[in-house]
């Protein structure tokens, strides 16, 4: 919190209490024991830095005569917060600071007092000592008093809890479950047959059974009960002379092998003290507490990255893609335009003759967030996610690829000081470079660093050590420190007005970030008990990663901040009745939407049909990033008056600019100008007071894909995936690490157990992929290079019109032709249904965009697909027949448009055109909205609904 900061404005809890120091005064310092918390607290920022100092003081004395006043200052990285604690809340912060003060910082035992020098970061990106840093924890409380709207605050419900370790609430069965973490930790010993025949002339290995089990088990998350009955099952119809595993527990102990294994942390719930797993006592002289007692020992469990990369080298065709596709990437963008992260500044600075020019260096994405696990507790899990950015778009997402850092399981936050400490130390290393070997043994030194953090706002603030997004100085980009609004209702929020003369700034650096970290440090050392600097607490570790940009290393998310955030904030003022006194409601048209949205046939790709507006607190975030690029324009056509219809489609415009994979640096600017021109106007049409963070964003979020990438490659959609996942491999509420680990480790074992047991293009390696990822074709026809045939086909008769667009095509062919409906094409990682297959009713997957015979971009409806023969070079031709859409007003296509409008023409006014089937580019949705018809599509062939 900045000096002079209203308390209302970061919205802490600022009632009257005894001995409180209230928010933005000047305090003395005279205090004998607030001088030796301040005192403690600038020994502190020395350790961190690594510095020595010469400050002496008074001996600390008695425990119970020190800190009666420590609720008014907490370490440096966290910031000064204020809460209302119970009498024995206050003696647990004592003891957790004296803990720390212990363990860290080696007072003078002199009652000389000497004058310090100012702990300084002099460069930015100086590395840490290997000092065994230990944070106090956060405060008991935080008390919000602002009614901020869901829209502003999207994910709170993380973003004021307290921060602690695992609690009772989690610990039910703690002596069961970390021995048993700790056995994953021990190589296995059991013979490894795994290669050797099921039983004397099988012919399936064991290895390969096991395969398929494991791919069961991820495809329908079953259980470990469930896993050990399909186990039983398979060992009842081999015969008795067989090598069949007996149970889960020998699956678990065979994949061992093809893992890394978890490392625990230990801390003490009560101090924060790190203690060993044998340990009775906490080593805190001045806790003491009995560590044998129910939820007194917390943890956290830690996956080494270096040992999965090392894991991951052994697999030849990852190891082959992440040493050749980014120079793919670039050999192939002779545009220069902006396609993928590696065409953002950020990528390209660390490539050209940096630190990612070598073929075995690599860069990752961090991602972080709270998930609650179960809907009856407030427990939840804190993943930590990395991807690996060489991989290709498709790939680097897959679950199998991603690197898992950490678990923290609880019912609080975790400390990031703490959680994130054995990430920046593998770093290190990685950034220096490890040696790794490759399946054939040949040495490999691996090279890696932090490219960007993709988070929510709330984490994101937890990540950097900064001020939360509702509070002064809240934008990481900017110095803007915003202003509290007040409500109609009398509460406050912080809003950020348009500045005319400078939307954006001023900016935000590196360099005046470490002035901002260096005034911290020196507020500290001048006692002030404000010491936060224009929304900065202090460093994070991040700051000391060589390659990590520490201001556009952090992504603007466009998932949680404008699909969640802007669009469900537009969606609630026009159609809520709290705002049908307002000019911007339309609140009477709420009916004829939520009419046009059901009425919707969208194609396959959209696996949510759209919702009615009564269910809008219920849908998920892919729905309105949906509404928002494919639905939002054409049923709001003729509902909004013009000026608010065309502020919003500046908003849409923007973002699917943004979000193509194609960016040229003239539609950047263009996004970028209509972004600026809607956040300037959001003021004018509805109010000030919904100028939020998430609003605020939209001037920052070009500079984000310049710096970044394309929006679909920088977005949480991906990590929310994978939170789904692991929840759902959750069982009941006991062992819940365990049930995690071993669904992540079956999974990082299933690319592993395919390179060794399956054979390229066998049948067990369809049925695998089938059972993985569903829509794999394994048993269809390939009538072209990427083309499959999907169903059956049938002779068909060319009509005249059909026949001579067939001629046009092809030189001589008869008029009987073989005909299909269906086909699967790999490029679009979708099927293309005729208009002629009568059993899809309520999805159109007819609706394609093509290009014609000149080249031009078209849509149109597949009418079927009929394969003919050259008659004159005997060559057989796969061709679509196709009906056109014709643009209205005489317009042509453009890929900026995420609507375009088309005439109702009936078939027999247009004559059939046929195309080859590999010139269908993408299948669009045909949305008829009264007498119109409008074509929409997806701005990227990446993000999946």
């Amino acid at each position: 919190m900045h000096s002079g900061d209203d308390s209302s404005t970061t919205g802490l809890y600022t009632g009257k209490r005894k001995n409180e120091i209230p928010v933005g005064k000047d305090q003395s310092t005279s205090d004998t024991d607030n001088v030796t918390v301040i005192e403690h607290t600038i020994d502190t920022v020395s350790a961190i830095l690594g510095r020595e100092t010469t400050v002496s003081m008074q001996p600390l004395g008695n425990v119970t005569e020190i800190l009666t006043l420590e609720e008014t200052v907490t370490c440096v990285t966290e910031g000064v917060q204020y809460e209302k604690q119970s009498k024995k809340s206050k003696k647990r912060r004592r003891v957790q600071l004296d803990s720390f003060v212990e363990e860290n910082i080696q007072v003078p035992e002199t009652e000389d007092v000497v004058e310090t020098e100012i702990p300084q970061v002099v460069n930015i990106k100086e590395r840490l000592f290997d000092f065994d840093f230990q944070m106090p924890l956060e405060n008991e409380e935080e008390y919000i008093c602002s009614d901020q709207d869901e829209e502003e605050n999207v994910d709170q419900e993380y973003a004021d809890e307290e921060i602690s370790v695992l609690q009772e609430s989690v610990v039910e069965a703690l002596n069961d479950i970390v021995p048993d973490v700790l056995e994953t930790q021990e190589e296995s010993t059991s013979k490894d047959n795994s290669s050797e025949p099921l039983y004397d002339g099988c012919s399936q290995k064991l290895g390969s059974i096991l395969l398929i089990i494991c791919s069961l088990s991820i495809r329908f998350k079953l259980s470990d009960e469930a896993l050990n009955h399909v186990i039983n099952l398979l060992s009842l119809v081999v015969p008795p002379a067989n090598i069949m595993i007996k149970s889960v527990y020998a699956l678990k102990d065979y994949l061992k092998k093809f893992v890394s294994f978890p490392t625990v942390h230990y801390v003490c719930s009560w101090c924060g003290t790190h203690v060993a797993k044998e340990d009775k006592v906490c080593k805190n002289n001045h806790c003491l507490k009995d560590l044998t007692q129910l939820g007194a020992t917390g943890y956290f469990i830690q996956h080494s990255i270096i040992d999965q990369l090392a894991l991951m080298c052994k697999r030849e065709s990852w190891l082959k893609k992440i040493q050749t596709h980014r120079f793919f990437h670039y050999n192939n963008n002779k545009e220069k335009n902006i396609r993928d992260i590696y065409d953002g500044t950020n990528y390209k600075t660390a490539f050209y003759g940096g630190f990612l020019d070598s073929p075995n260096s690599l860069s990752f994405s961090f991602n972080t967030d709270g998930v609650q696990i179960f809907k009856s507790s407030t427990l939840s899990m804190w993943p930590v996610y990395m991807l690996v950015n060489e991989l290709p778009p498709t790939e680097r997402k897959l679950k199998e690829n991603i690197i898992y850092y950490g678990l923290w399981i609880g019912s609080k936050k975790p400390q990031m000081w703490s959680y994130l400490k054995p990430m920046h130390q593998e770093m290190t290393k990685l950034e220096d470079g490890v040696h790794m070997s490759d399946k054939y043994g040949n040495d490999i030194i691996m090279k890696a660093t932090l490219l960007n953090c993709v988070c929510d706002l709330p984490a994101r603030c937890m990540v950097s050590n900064s001020m939360q997004f509702n509070g002064k100085y809240g934008c990481w980009f900017c110095h803007q420190p915003g202003q509290t609004y007040t409500t109609q209702k009398g509460g406050h929020v912080h809003i950020y007005p348009f500045q005319e003369d400078n939307p954006k700034g001023p900016s935000r650096t590196a360099e005046n970030l470490q002035e901002d970290v260096n005034n911290v440090l020196k507020n500290i050392h001048e006692r002030k008990s404000d010491f936060v600097v224009r929304g900065i607490k202090g460093p994070f570790w991040f700051m000391f990663m060589n390659q990590f940009n520490v201001i556009h290393g952090f992504v603007v998310d466009y998932m949680h901040g404008i699909c969640a955030g802007v669009m469900k904030m537009l969606l609630t003022l026009w159609f809520d009745k709290q705002h049908k006194n307002e000019k911007f409601s339309f609140i009477t048209s709420k009916a004829l939407v939520s009419e046009r949205l059901k009425s919707i046939q969208p194609n396959l790709q959209i696996t949510r049909p759209p919702r009615s507006l009564d269910d809008v607190s219920h849908w998920k975030t892919a729905e309105f990033r949906n509404f928002l690029f494919l639905w939002s324009l054409p049923i709001l056509d003729d509902i909004l008056p013009k000026d608010y219809y065309l502020h919003f489609s500046l908003l849409v415009r923007g973002i699917y600019t943004l979000s193509k994979e194609d960016i040229s640096e003239t539609e950047l600017l263009n996004a970028e100008k209509c972004l600026i021109k809607f956040v300037e106007n959001v003021q004018i049409l509805y109010s000030e007071r919904f100028m939020s963070m998430n609003i605020h964003q939209l001037l920052h979020i070009t500079d984000s894909v310049r710096a970044n990438g394309p929006l679909f490659s920088n977005n949480c959609f991906v990590f929310e995936d994978l939170n789904g996942y692991i929840l759902k491999n959750i069982h009941g509420p006991t062992g819940v690490e365990m049930q995690i680990i071993n669904a992540i480790t079956k999974m990082q074992a299933i690319p592993t157990l395919k390179e060794k047991f399956i054979a390229e293009g066998s049948v067990e390696e369809s049925l695998v992929e089938n059972i993985l990822r569903p829509n794999f074709l394994h048993n269809n026809i390939c009538i072209e290079d990427g083309i499959y045939l999907l169903g059956q086909t049938c002779p068909k008769t060319l009509t005249r019109n059909e026949y001579l667009a067939v001629c046009k095509l092809v030189s001589t062919s008869p008029p009987e032709v073989t005909e299909y409906r269906r086909i699967y094409m790999t490029k679009l990682s979708g099927a293309v249904y005729a208009a002629s297959y009568e059993r899809l009713q309520k999805r159109n997957q007819s609706t394609v965009k093509f290009s014609d015979a000149n080249g031009s971009i078209q849509f149109g409806t597949v009418k079927t697909f009929v394969q003919v023969i050259d008659t004159f070079t005997k060559e057989t031709v796969n061709v679509a027949l196709v009906v056109p859409l014709c643009f209205s007003n005489g317009v042509s296509y453009s890929s900026q448009k995420p609507c375009h409008k088309v005439l109702i023409v009936h078939e027999a006014d247009i004559p059939v055109v046929a195309i080859q089937i590999d010139k269908i580019l993408r299948v669009c949705n045909l949305l008829k909205i009264g007498n119109s018809r409008f074509v929409t599509e997806f701005p990227n062939k990446y993000e999946k609904d």
